[in-house]
């Protein structure tokens, strides 16, 4: 007691040390969000792996288990945001640390969306009747599927290694995205599956969950954006593309997107 408590007096009296002991407490703070920020990735993506294996095998076992699961991810989102404010309570940080902390509730919330919508997709399943694989298999919904698995992951690498590169690349896989999501509204629309109106909706619901998953995914790049250059561009990065195709330079508020 009596060495911790000259310890202690020490720090007091030294404010170098302050310093270095701030420092530090701040430094795990963001180590412990980024922390739980994978965590959350991690849980969100075997969401996502599970609701596609129900998609495939009508398997409403696998949908039970979504569905139960989602609180664990609604709790560790509310977890995030709270050690997000701690930090900002207990500290003043500035520059990329600053931007960083805005953006970790909007990432949290993100991830939380995708969750929500394996849920929704689960409901889906569930509300499906006949010979539900039959009617799924109308569909090619795995397209859909790899393009969220592989930009949760590209979007959650991105954030923690703060690669504008990488987080480029995430969303431009959103176009892909975007394409089977298309193709399979047209397959829906033109008449082509045979199966019930019910079985219908439900597919389209489905489709749709899956492309605001990605539409997800992809913001959680534009935050790693946003922390790296100072700005957003959720709502520009198409006519940044657009620039990009056509071999123009982007104006100078745009940061232009790194070459792949």
């Amino acid at each position: 007691m009596i060495a911790a408590f000259g310890a202690e007096t020490t720090c007091l009296r030294r404010p170098d040390v302050i310093i270095v002991c701030m420092f530090s407490a701040f430094t795990d703070s963001i180590l412990d969000i980024e922390r739980a920020l994978v965590l959350l990735g991690d849980m969100v993506e075997k969401d996502v792996v599970n609701v596609m294996m129900a998609c495939i095998e009508g398997n409403d076992a696998l949908a039970d288990e979504i569905i139960r699961f989602d609180d664990e991810i609604d709790q560790l989102d509310e977890n995030i945001t709270w050690l997000a404010q701690e930090i900002f309570a207990n500290f003043h940080p500035a520059g990329g640390d600053l931007r960083f902390l805005l953006a970790v509730p909007k990432v949290s919330a993100n991830l939380e969306i995708i969750g929500d919508s394996c849920v929704e997709i689960a409901h889906y399943l569930k509300k499906m009747d006949g010979d539900r694989i039959s009617a799924l298999d109308g569909l090619n919904f795995i397209p859909q599927f790899e393009a969220v698995v592989k930009m949760l992951n590209s979007a959650i690498s991105a954030l923690i290694e703060r690669s504008s590169r990488k987080a480029w690349r995430t969303m431009a896989i959103l176009e892909v995205s975007k394409g089977a999501f298309l193709s399979n509204l047209r397959e829906i629309t033109e008449g082509g599956l045979e199966t019930s109106r019910n079985n219908i909706v439900n597919l389209s619901l489905i489709a749709n969950a899956l492309h605001v998953m990605a539409c997800n995914a992809s913001d959680i790049a534009a935050a790693v954006v946003y922390i790296t250059h100072g700005v957003d561009v959720r709502y520009r990065r198409q006519k940044i593309f657009d620039n990009l195709i056509a071999d123009r330079p982007p104006s100078p508020e745009q940061p232009r997107p790194p070459a792949p």
